[in-house]
Formats: C-alpha cells, sequence, structure tokens
C-alpha cells in the first residue's frame, strides 16, 4: 500500500489510479498533523534534490518504462541514450534511402564523372 493509500483510504480507485499514473495537474494532500504535513513537505524537498524538478514532470508510466528499457540494455552494455542515439541516426538513415533503380544509374553516373568506371554496359541492341 502506497503512502497516498494510507493517507486516503476513502478515495476511489479512479482517484488512486491517476495519482499513480501522475496525470493529475493538481495534487492536493491533507494531513492529519502539522508534524505529517512537515515531514512530506521535507520528503518532498529531498526528492526534488535527488531528482530535480525535471524529474518530478515525468509521468510515473515514462520513469517505469525508462527503467524497463535500461534494465533491457544493462547486459549490452548500454545506456538508454545511446540507444536513443543509434535509433535517430538509423531514421535518418533509412529516411534518405532510395531504391536500388534509382541509385544504379547515380551510381555508375559519379564513377564515370571520377573516370573509375570504364566498363560500358553493353546496348539492348547487341
Amino acid at each position: 500500500m502506497t503512502a497516498w493509500e494510507k493517507q486516503n483510504p476513502g478515495a476511489a480507485a479512479e482517484d488512486r489510479a491517476r495519482y499513480a499514473r501522475g496525470d493529475w495537474t493538481r495534487h492536493r494532500k491533507f494531513f492529519g498533523s502539522k508534524e505529517e504535513a512537515q515531514a512530506f513537505g521535507d520528503s518532498q524537498e529531498t526528492k526534488i534534490s535527488n531528482e530535480g524538478l525535471r524529474g518530478l514532470a515525468l509521468s510515473d508510466d515514462l520513469r517505469v518504462m525508462a527503467g524497463k528499457c535500461a534494465a533491457k540494455l544493462k547486459p549490452y552494455g548500454y545506456t538508454i541514450e545511446q540507444a536513443v542515439e543509434h535509433f535517430i541516426e538509423f531514421v535518418q538513415a533509412t529516411r534518405r534511402s532510395v531504391t536500388v533503380a534509382v541509385f544504379v544509374p547515380e551510381y555508375i553516373a559519379a564513377k564515370r564523372q571520377k573516370g573509375c568506371l570504364l566498363y560500358t554496359s553493353p546496348s539492348p541492341r547487341d
């Protein structure tokens, strides 16, 4: 049971789910005493200093996904950042790809221009 569920035992299941996903735009917490409120505030300050404000802005789903992806990459010795960079390079390379029918004439023309290609293909009439 999470701390939120302990503090809000009568909350609806939907509220618990929304809180867990982190998709509420505003979170209101109520405490039984000033000491509980102060302890919660102190824990949030610690969390902010450890994770930074950007870490708190990420949804729980995204944080969980990042953890799973990092675990999948760990046996291979790569990080999420390296995987993303590789994927971006892959996408850029595939977007500029051309078919063989377009590539071959361009390749032959470039080689002829450089003087590297002496062979000329036979004409269809030969």
